[in-house]
């Protein structure tokens, strides 16, 4: 028999339902089924937001609209930024002895990438920092109704890892995803689904320099630097504009002096 202190935590099961807004956005719903053992106050889910591309800038996805409920109330999460993720701190009340299901969820504005020739969701399923085994993982995708030539692929395992031990499928506009095995220790399930182009609407030139400044601010700070030192200069440091130097004489000196030259 265990002893009365102790805890464990089972992530029995992990459902996604993923939907591709045609603005880009997608909406995420998360249905995580937990055993507890022992007395526990809720559970964290770290979700990766921060990337670097090819180019060594920073990607960021952002996220709003984020809840989460178990047995249809409305739970509370503290959100904290840890480095590269995003921690949900989600409190489960009763999490004692027994399995509770949190549903999580959330909106990310900037998910999709878009490329020349198609357009792609790139999208780690589960996150891959669970520090407990994950039994099962799923994953349905609905993309809008209109796509044609769906491309997947799948990856499951730690981070940067190529296995591909889950099942996939497309039929019209909804992919499917399973596991065909658990997922260990910080471990995860990662989907790449490619269409063709024009069903999404593509951000505009302006609004893709905005997120990109907005992931990559700090290459914005010399430019206000120098923007601050020029104003500085112009308000006050220049030097006043000179006036013209014109020659004047006192002409009551100069009679003075004539009286004295005569007197001698």
């Amino acid at each position: 028999s265990l002893p009365a202190f102790a805890r464990e935590l089972h992530i029995q099961r992990f459902d996604a339902d993923v939907v591709v807004n045609p603005d880009a956005s997608i909406d995420v719903t998360e249905t995580i089924q937990v055993h507890f053992i022992g007395e526990w106050h809720g559970i964290y889910r770290i979700i990766p937001v921060e990337y670097n591309t090819p180019q060594g800038f920073n990607y960021s996805l952002y996220l709003d609209h984020i809840s989460a409920t178990a047995d249809g109330v409305n739970l509370k999460v503290e959100i904290q930024e840890q480095g590269h993720d995003k921690r949900l701190k989600i409190y489960v009340p009763d999490a004692v002895n027994t399995t509770k299901v949190v549903t999580v969820h959330y909106r990310a504005l900037d998910a999709l990438k878009f490329f020349p020739d198609h357009d792609e969701l790139y999208w780690n399923v589960t996150g891959d920092e669970w520090d407990v085994p994950l039994n099962s993982a799923t994953a349905k995708i609905e993309l809008p109704s209109a796509v044609t030539n769906v491309r997947t692929a799948v990856f499951t395992g730690s981070y940067g890892a190529r296995s591909e031990d889950a099942s996939i499928t497309a039929e019209g506009n909804i992919v499917h995803v399973e596991t065909t095995r658990n997922l260990e220790f910080h471990e995860g399930l990662t989907v790449v689904i490619g269409w063709d182009k024009g069903v999404v609407h593509e951000p505009t030139r302006f609004d893709s320099i905005i997120l990109f400044l907005r992931s990559n601010w700090i290459i914005i700070v010399p430019f206000l630097v120098l923007g601050l030192m020029f104003w500085l200069w112009w308000t006050r440091g220049r030097d006043p504009r000179g006036q013209p130097i014109t020659v004047q004489y006192d002409r009551s000196e100069e009679r003075r002096v004539g009286k004295e030259c005569r007197s001698r």
